[in-house]
């Protein structure tokens, strides 16, 4: 199913992401493509935990 919608300004559209994927993304990176102006899908990656980032990052001192 095609769904046309029209955004006035960059703040429009992305008000318009929870409704076009069913859902409001939490702390995920959603990636919107588009092709000639139109959107063709929607993509999203879950980002890992704070505490997870926190052990990966090399300690100094």
């Amino acid at each position: 199913m095609s769904m046309i919608v029209k955004a006035t300004s960059a703040g429009a559209f992305l008000s318009m992401i929870p409704g076009v994927l069913g859902y409001a993304p939490v702390r995920s990176l959603v990636l919107v493509p588009f092709v000639q102006g139109r959107t063709v899908g929607a993509m999203r990656a879950d980002m890992p935990p704070v505490d997870a980032l926190r052990r990966t990052q090399p300690r100094t001192g």
